[in-house]
């Protein structure tokens, strides 16, 4: 299932959902300079470091802001800008996929 999605303010990008990514957010960026950036590995590919930022992230009316994310130079997957993962599904009280009509509810956030 893919979601749009507004990073910084910027322009609604698709996005899939991974209830299999651990991490909150993964987002293809050409913008955002890695050098200027943490790195991370990867739970399960020890061998691979992502380099992390924070970001604003608009999902419908949620808005979050320093959401934890990792930037990739090119797509995971054809036609999608990122993955959108359970480090940031979590923040939400309540989630439903709802596939059959190709909805992502959310809850309200919950306070950290």
């Amino acid at each position: 299932m893919r979601v749009a999605v507004n990073v910084n303010g910027g322009k609604s990008q698709w996005v899939r959902v991974d209830t299999g990514c651990a991490t909150a957010f993964q987002w293809v960026s050409s913008k955002e300079r890695a050098d200027c950036c943490t790195s991370k590995l990867v739970v399960g590919l020890a061998e691979l470091a992502i380099p992390q930022t924070t970001t604003g992230i608009r999902i419908g009316n949620h808005y979050l802001d320093t959401v934890p994310t990792g930037l990739h130079g090119k797509a995971i997957f054809p036609g999608e800008s990122g993955l959108l993962g359970n480090g940031l599904l979590a923040t939400f009280g309540v989630v439903t996929i709802d596939a059959n009509a190709g909805r992502l509810i959310l809850g309200s956030a919950v306070a950290k």
